[in-house]
C-alpha cells in the first residue's frame, strides 16, 4: 500500500451579526493511496492529528479501480469500507454506504453511525476496510478531512444504558431481532422502524446496525417515546468472514476477523463476560475463500467453538424469492442448525428480517420488519426476560410474519410439563400441539434431525387444530415442528427434548451416538455439495426469473 499526504491550512475570521467575532480555524487534509488484491481483507489505517479546540471533523472519501481486464469488475462491485477512531476509542463505521460523514461534539451535527461527543486532541485515524477487490485490479483512494472549531454547543454526553420492564405478564411476545437504521449508513430512521413495529403488533425490536453503537446512545430517549415496544441493545458484527448479531452488550465488538491473531472464540467469551449473546446471521449463505479474505455472507469461522454460541438465525428475510422460489438459504441454515443439535449443542433457533427500510420496501427480494417474527415466551417484557427466554429455547419463528399461525407445543409426563426448549423425562411422554390460524397448511414433526415417518405433512383442516401423540422414551431425543404453506415455510419451533427415567438408557444412547458419528463422517462431502449446488442453482434460477420479469415488463 502506498500513501501520500497533502495538507492545507486555512484560517478565516467571521463577523457575527451581533458584532462579535470569533476565529473559525479550518484545517484541510487530503490522504491518497493505492491498494491491490494483496490488501483484500485488510484494514489500512490513516493517522491524522487533531488540534486542541476542534469541535467537528468532516471526512469524505472516494475510490476508483482499474483492471488489466479492462472494465471487468466481477459479479459484485469492488468495496472499500470506512470507519474512524479517536485517540482512545472507536467512534463509528458505515461500511461503504456513505461517502462522507461528520463527527461533532453536538449530536445535531453528527452523522448517524458515528458517536457524537468530546473531540479529544491528538492522533486520530481513519480506518479503511478492503471488502472486495479482484485479482489484476487496483484501487486508488482519496480521503479528505476537514477539522473545524466552529461553536456547536455543549458536548454530547454519552448516556447510561436504560433498562425497563414494560410488562410483568408471563406470555408469548412477538419481535424482530435483526433490522437496520440510518446508523448503518443507509437505512430507515429509527422512528420509522418503531412506528412500523408498533403498527404490526410487535412487542420488541433489536436494531442491529453494522459494527456500530451510535444507535445505542439514543435508545433511552426512544424507549420513553415508545412505552409499549421494548427496544433491545444489539449490533451486527460485520466481518469479512461472516456476520453475527451481538445482543445485550453496549460496547463496540472487534470485527477484524481477517486480521492475523483474531480469535473468534475469545471475542465470544468477552461478549458472554459482559452479559451478552451471539447469533450467526444468514449462516448458510454461500462464501468462497478469496485471497486473504472471503467472498460471501456465510459464517466462515470453522474454528468456532459451538458450545459458546447462543442462537442461530435459521430464517433470514423472505421465505420465498420472487414469490416463486423457496428460500434455499433458510432451508440450509435449518439443516446446519439440526447438525449442531445432533452434535450436542443446544442452540436456539431464531429469525430476523434484516430489514433496512423500516417496513416500506418494494423490491422482490425485500422482507419487511417482522417477517420473520421471533416469538418468545418470557416471564416479563424486559431485556432480561427476553434474553433469558431466548437462551432457554422458549422460542418459535413465524416465517410469514406476525399475522401468521400460532403454535402451542407442549409435552407432559405425570405432573411434569415442558414447552419448546425444555427437557422432560419419563418413560411414556404425551405430546400436544395446537395450531391457531394455520388452516390449509401442513404440519411436519422432525425427530432427532429428520422428518418423522408417520407424522409428516399432516393436513391442518381445522382452526384451531389439535394433534396429540405419545412417545415411549427408550433414549434421549428431541422433537420439533415445522408448518408449511405448500412448499414454503410458514413457521418452525425449537425442539422439546426428552429422556427416559430408567438407568439403562445411557448405554443405548452411547451405541446410537457411535452410529451417528459414522453417519456424520460419511455426510461431510454431501454437506459440502448441499451448500454449493443449491446456491448455484438458486443463482441460475434467479437470473432466469429476472429475464422472465424483463420480458413481461417489455410486453
Amino acid at each position: 500500500m502506498i500513501s501520500r499526504f497533502i495538507v492545507v491550512g486555512v484560517i478565516a475570521v467571521v463577523m457575527l451579526s451581533a458584532g462579535l467575532t470569533w476565529a473559525a480555524a479550518s484545517q484541510h487534509l487530503t490522504i491518497e493511496g493505492d491498494l491491490s488484491f494483496e490488501d483484500l481483507g485488510s484494514y489500512p489505517i490513516l493517522p491524522f492529528t487533531v488540534p486542541e479546540g476542534t469541535t467537528s471533523i468532516e471526512v469524505s472519501y472516494a475510490y476508483t479501480w482499474t483492471s488489466t481486464k479492462g472494465d471487468a469488475k466481477g459479479f459484485l462491485d469492488p468495496v472499500l469500507d470506512i470507519g474512524i477512531y479517536d485517540p482512545q476509542k472507536f467512534r463509528g463505521w458505515t461500511g461503504s454506504d456513505l461517502s462522507s460523514f461528520v463527527i461533532s461534539e453536538s449530536r445535531d451535527f453528527t452523522t448517524d453511525g458515528y458517536a457524537p461527543g468530546e473531540i479529544p486532541s491528538g492522533e486520530w485515524y481513519v480506518e479503511l476496510g478492503v471488502g472486495l477487490i479482484y485479482p489484476d485490479m487496483a484501487f486508488h483512494y482519496t480521503v479528505d478531512i476537514d477539522l473545524r472549531d466552529d461553536p456547536v454547543g455543549e458536548p454530547f454526553v454519552w448516556p447510561d444504558r436504560v433498562d425497563v420492564v414494560l410488562s410483568q405478564q408471563a406470555r408469548w411476545y412477538l419481535g424482530d431481532l435483526h433490522c437496520h437504521s440510518t446508523h448503518s449508513g443507509k437505512g430507515a430512521p429509527m422512528d420509522e422502524i418503531f412506528d412500523y413495529a408498533t403498527s404490526i403488533g410487535l412487542d420488541f425490536v433489536a436494531v442491529t446496525d453494522h459494527n456500530g453503537f451510535s444507535h445505542w446512545l439514543v435508545l433511552g430517549e426512544k424507549q420513553a417515546q415508545y412505552p409499549d415496544l421494548l427496544l433491545l441493545y444489539g449490533a451486527e458484527f460485520t466481518s469479512y468472514r461472516g456476520h453475527a448479531n451481538i445482543f445485550n452488550v453496549n460496547r463496540p465488538i472487534d470485527y477484524h476477523g481477517t486480521m492475523s491473531g483474531f480469535d473468534i472464540n475469545a471475542v465470544i467469551e468477552g461478549i458472554h463476560h459482559d452479559g451478552g449473546y451471539i447469533s450467526p446471521n444468514h449462516p448458510a449463505t454461500p462464501f468462497v475463500p478469496m485471497g486473504n479474505s472471503y467472498l460471501g455472507w456465510g459464517w466462515a469461522y470453522p474454528e468456532t467453538d459451538w458450545g459458546l454460541v447462543d442462537f442461530y438465525e435459521v430464517v433470514n428475510g423472505p421465505s420465498k424469492v420472487y414469490d416463486v422460489v423457496p428460500n434455499i438459504f433458510n432451508t440450509l441454515a435449518i439443516l446446519q442448525w439440526e447438525g449442531l443439535l445432533s452434535s450436542g449443542h443446544k442452540i436456539t433457533a431464531i429469525g430476523g428480517s434484516d430489514d433496512h427500510l423500516g417496513g416500506h420496501g418494494s423490491d422482490p427480494l425485500y422482507s419487511p420488519l417482522g417477517a420473520p417474527t421471533t416469538v418468545v415466551y418470557a416471564e416479563e417484557l424486559s431485556a432480561r426476560g427476553i434474553f433469558e427466554a431466548l437462551k432457554a429455547g422458549h422460542v418459535y419463528v413465524i416465517a410469514e410474519g406476525p399475522q401468521g399461525p400460532r403454535i402451542d407445543f407442549t409435552a407432559q409426563c405425570g405432573d411434569r410439563t415442558a414447552m419448546v426448549g425444555d427437557t422432560v423425562t419419563g418413560n411414556y411422554i404425551d405430546f400436544r400441539v395446537e395450531v391457531t390460524g394455520g388452516a390449509g397448511r401442513t404440519l411436519t414433526f422432525w425427530k432427532d434431525g429428520i422428518p418423522w415417518i408417520g407424522h409428516h405433512a399432516v393436513t391442518i383442516d381445522q382452526d384451531p387444530f389439535i394433534y396429540t401423540f405419545t412417545i415411549h422414551a427408550l433414549n434421549q431425543g428431541r422433537i420439533r415442528i415445522e408448518l408449511h404453506n405448500g412448499i414454503y415455510l410458514s413457521a418452525l419451533t425449537n425442539p422439546i427434548y426428552y429422556a427416559p427415567e430408567q438407568a439403562g438408557w445411557q448405554a443405548q444412547h452411547a451405541q446410537a451416538s457411535t452410529l451417528l458419528q459414522g453417519a456424520t463422517k460419511s455426510s461431510d462431502i454431501a454437506n459440502c455439495l448441499m451448500m454449493c449446488a443449491p446456491a448455484l442453482g438458486f443463482l441460475i434460477g434467479w437470473k432466469r426469473l429476472l429475464r422472465i420479469q424483463r420480458k413481461r415488463t417489455n410486453h
